[in-house]
């Protein structure tokens, strides 16, 4: 017997296809960049270009601030007995390829956008009892953040109700 593959598909998505969606013309022009600057290279790796608004342009260097953050959280995690834990969590991020270190003589000078981090107690967990958190939220000292100066895009999830009512 011949599998008619359409017709089988179509059962398969019968009340989740999608929906033709609309999107403002702001976030038109960032899912444009996004295409634009979406790359997989020889190892399967993906990066994009950050969508920056006219903040970037206002944003200082905010060096400073992240090492005070940083300063303040080894402590913690020094009093708590989890900075050894912590710091391994960054070492296998290196070792994965997912961060690399940054030579820099002088960090402090230039326009440059530190992201601050800090850690997630489960204590419940006993495979991963901390986890870290990166504060794209945190203000520097002109008051803008990193998420201030980057565009947002749509939000791409379909809406749970939406696909339940649409379920046949």
């Amino acid at each position: 017997p011949q599998i008619d593959l359409q017709a089988l598909k179509e059962v398969e998505q019968m009340g989740v296809e999608e929906r033709p969606t609309s999107f403002s013309p702001k976030e038109e022009k960032v899912l444009e960049y996004f295409r634009q600057t979406f790359r997989i290279n020889s190892k399967l790796e993906v990066t994009i270009s950050c969508p920056f608004n006219e903040n970037i342009h206002k944003f200082e260097n905010n060096y400073f601030e992240a090492m005070n953050r940083l300063e303040s959280l080894e402590k913690s995690l020094k009093r708590k007995k989890l900075l050894e834990i912590y710091d391994d969590l960054f070492r296998q991020a290196e070792q994965k390829g997912y961060i690399c270190k940054v030579k820099d003589d002088k960090p402090w000078l230039g326009r440059k956008l530190y992201l601050a981090h800090f850690a997630v107690e489960k204590k419940d967990s006993l495979t991963t009892p901390i986890r870290q958190v990166f504060d794209a939220a945190a203000k520097s000292k002109n008051g803008l953040s990193f998420n201030d100066c980057v565009d947002t895009g749509p939000d791409l999830n379909s809406d749970l109700p939406d696909v339940l009512l649409r379920f046949r």
